[in-house]
């Protein structure tokens, strides 16, 4: 059995059969270089000594190959610390590694000394970039050290995390 993907030879392999008998054959395909787009992968079993009936011997089945690329994203404070009642301006910043992503749905959580957490959500624009405001409450929330993780998300991407953490003084 041999299978193909519309441009080359995936594999062969060696099968023997009773008559009327079937079996599952696992290929390993590498689409390493292969151009992103429709590929129709189709099995063909080699005709054997006295075989009359050749019509079953191709089955063929449709696939889409897409990429999937992977975010990266940093969080950053304008601020290592803030007096309470300040606001913390939290800015998350989405790429490819190299280049801003835009379109990826950010999300926040700030986590504080008492325990609260903050959360929120908002789009990466052209620059990959979403800020976050954030109003420091020491009373409230408690001094100390505030935990900031981001999330981003998109479509066809791997997602990526990120965190950094900023302190609330009196």
């Amino acid at each position: 059995v041999t299978l193909d993907d519309s441009v080359a030879t995936v594999g062969s392999q060696n099968v023997t059969l009773a008559a009327g008998a079937s079996t599952m054959l696992t290929f390993s395909w590498d689409t390493t270089g292969l151009v992103l787009g429709a590929y129709t992968l189709t099995a063909n079993a080699s005709a054997v000594a006295g075989e009359a009936d050749l019509a079953d011997n191709a089955a063929s089945a449709g696939t889409t190959l897409i990429q999937t690329q992977a975010l990266q994203a940093s969080v950053s404070t304008n601020s290592a610390s803030y007096k309470s009642g300040a606001t913390a301006v939290i800015t998350a910043t989405v790429t490819d590694g190299t280049n801003p992503v835009s379109g990826a749905a950010v999300s926040v959580q700030i986590s504080t000394p008492s325990g609260k957490v903050y959360s929120g959500s908002g789009t990466s624009a052209a620059d990959g970039t979403v800020a976050f405001n954030f109003k420091t409450n020491g009373k409230k929330d408690g001094y100390g050290t505030h935990d900031v993780t981001i999330t981003a998300t998109k479509a066809g991407w791997t997602s990526a995390q990120a965190g950094t953490s900023f302190a609330v003084t009196k």
